[in-house]
């Protein structure tokens, strides 16, 4: 049985939609470019009273968040073979374009005469990468030693802002600092390796690569 003392409540709602378009090109029998192009949003309002009981009909907190959030990506590939086939290879370019806004809201009716704490956060990252790998099968070995070789450089950039602002039971509106903040960084992440196909089922290999998670900020810091 729901509490009389809940009220007023508000529906959350939690939308996201994508979508994908890849287009492939034989440029000849060893020789295909592809292109991969995919557009995503998300948006999530929320609504969250926080009661302490049946003696205290009104909430003691309210949070609310609205976001907004959306990010589109294109990549191209060359995929192909060379030498009789004995070399396959992928060379590509990323891209990543992302942005996103929130209004979250911190009401406290009860607290202090009451308080209400706006902010305001926004994202906006961008990301650029080229990469390639390829593996080639020699002759030797009865064509059962397969040896790889990839790297990818990639550039990220990372900005943010935040606002917030406190309005007091009496009206006054009091503005925290706006903060700012962008980054870019950059990363070489090479990998190697060497697979040996003891029988037609059963195979070795020693693997080495390198790799890296880009920075960024919290926006739900103070």
């Amino acid at each position: 049985v729901s509490s009389p003392t809940v009220t007023d409540l508000i529906a959350n709602d939690i939308a996201g939609l994508g979508h994908n378009l890849t287009v492939a090109f034989e440029i000849n029998e060893s020789l295909t470019l592809k292109s991969i192009t995919s557009y995503r949003e998300f948006s999530n309002f929320t609504y969250m009273p926080y009661h302490p009981g049946l003696l205290a009909p009104p909430p003691f907190l309210i949070n609310i968040v609205d976001m907004d959030q959306d990010q589109v990506t294109q990549e191209f590939q060359l995929i192909g073979t060379a030498f009789d086939s004995r070399m396959e290879y992928v060379a590509g370019a990323y891209y990543f374009d992302e942005s996103a806004a929130s209004h979250d809201t911190n009401v406290l009716p009860l607290t202090a005469g009451g308080m209400r704490i706006d902010r305001h956060p926004t994202a906006d990252n961008g990301a650029f990468a080229v990469y390639g790998q390829a593996t080639y099968t020699p002759s030797a070995f009865s064509e059962r030693l397969h040896l790889t070789g990839g790297g990818r450089w990639s550039q990220d950039e990372r900005e943010a802002t935040k606002q917030d602002t406190t309005t007091l039971a009496n009206g006054m509106v009091v503005p925290a600092p706006r903060g700012t903040a962008d980054r870019t960084f950059t990363d070489f992440s090479p990998s190697a390796a060497v697979v040996y196909d003891i029988t037609d089922d059963l195979s070795v290999y020693a693997k080495v690569a390198t790799g890296y998670q880009t920075g960024g900020f919290n926006l739900t810091a103070s």
